[in-house]
């Protein structure tokens, strides 16, 4: 008879349908999986029918209608300029792109596993687009957008954003033990380290730690206490991959006694997943997706896709020790107090957060001949993978 694993907190908790965002545990404030079967594009970036609008909540469109969303967005898909204070957005990108820009003149076209890190501190105002850049074939987007909050100390910090290239992005690789001799040709599961360390377990085994560039200098993921991990996990049929325990938690200075660290790993894709103890497999549990799975940090817990299955299992682990401080939530306002949310009200409605300048609520930034690239505020320009011109601040004139 079996049991379950040494790991495991509680039984999985259900996630919502659609792009319902999921329930998450302190620092992490909001995560929504968004997956879009976008059409073909017309030449200013949006659906090519004509007709799209036809049966769709304009200005609010997240009924999956025909399998997309154009969300907030009028006349192309995605969220159209809007405020954020006192927090930081992740945003994971598989497939597709997103078109940023910002009250502060930044711009960015990121996509195809990059990752933008946003830490809006005292108060940004930007968009994010999803340009429909193919207009003789369907353009498939797919991400993942992560709110993590920050302490009050660092809430009215000066907004920054960075980027993580997919190129740069660590990715461990984890063969099966057996199969082919040549061992690139057996099943693997694949780990894309957003953060935090990983020690890589499995086949082959290495005790060697694996860390990601370092996040923003004012997110809480950079404080050595946060113990912050996200990892998005690949698993093919025949493989596993073994999360390893946080050997070495670090505690606030602070605080005393053990850590606090929530940990937990959003089975999202695929038919089925075992988790099992890395020792005894009788202790182990299978589940079929869409379901939130709290975890010991203090254990390792072995993932499993069956051999038989017919697609891979996919699987986003989120680890951070708790904030704990009071969190009031208005929106795209998060504070510690309602005196707080209503002073960012006032100082909205009075400086716009630096203001808006680009010349729509919607801008994108050009067509398949503007490659992925990043415009920061201060000027300068960063490329993957094309050698063109990019537009000025704001969409005006050029580099």
């Amino acid at each position: 008879m079996s049991t379950k694993p040494t790991a495991l907190l509680s039984a999985p908790i259900k996630l919502p349908p659609g792009t319902t965002p999921w329930d998450v545990q302190d620092p992490f404030l909001f995560t929504v999986h968004h997956k879009d079967d976008f059409p073909e594009g017309n030449e200013n970036f949006g659906p090519a029918d004509k007709d799209f609008r036809r049966g769709r909540h304009m200005g609010a469109d997240f009924g999956g209608k025909d399998g997309w969303n154009m969300y907030h967005g009028e006349e192309i898909p995605g969220f159209p300029q809007h405020p954020h204070r006192g927090f930081e957005t992740i945003t994971i990108v598989t497939n597709g792109y997103i078109d940023h820009s910002d009250s502060l003149g930044a711009a960015a076209r990121f996509g195809m596993g990059d990752v933008q890190w946003l830490t809006a501190g005292r108060g940004i105002v930007h968009c994010e687009m999803f340009p429909l850049l193919n207009k003789d074939k369907g353009n498939p987007t797919e991400l993942f957008q992560i709110w993590l909050n920050l302490p009050k100390s660092d809430k009215m910090v000066d907004p920054y954003f960075s980027m993580l290239w997919a190129e740069d992005v660590p990715k461990v690789r984890v063969y099966a033990e057996s199969g082919a001799e040549d061992t690139s040709k057996r099943p693997y599961a694949q780990i894309t380290v957003v953060g935090g360390n990983l020690p890589i377990c499995g086949a082959p085994a290495s005790d060697k730690p694996f860390t990601v560039p370092t996040p923003p200098p004012n997110s809480f993921a950079a404080r050595p206490y946060s113990n912050f991990a996200v990892w998005v996990i690949e698993i093919q049929p025949g493989a596993n991959v073994t999360i390893p325990p946080v050997t070495n938690p670090v505690q606030h200075p602070n605080k005393s006694g053990k850590p606090v660290i929530n940990r937990n790993l959003f089975f999202y894709q695929g038919a089925s997943l075992t988790l099992s103890d890395t020792e005894d497999e009788k202790h182990s549990l299978t589940v079929t997706p869409k379901v939130r799975i709290p975890l010991s940090y203090e254990h390792a817990v072995v993932l499993s896709n069956p051999a038989d299955a017919k697609e891979s299992a996919h699987v986003l682990m989120m680890q951070a020790s708790p904030i704990g401080e009071p969190v009031v939530q208005h929106g795209p306002f998060v504070m510690n107090t309602r005196d707080e949310i209503n002073q960012t009200f006032m100082e909205y409605r009075r400086t716009q957060f630096g203001g808006w300048k680009w010349n729509s609520d919607e801008p994108t930034h050009g067509g398949l001949e503007v490659g992925r690239f990043a415009r920061h505020v201060d000027g300068k320009v960063e490329k993957r993978g094309w050698s063109g011109k990019v537009k000025g601040a704001w969409g005006q004139g050029s580099e």
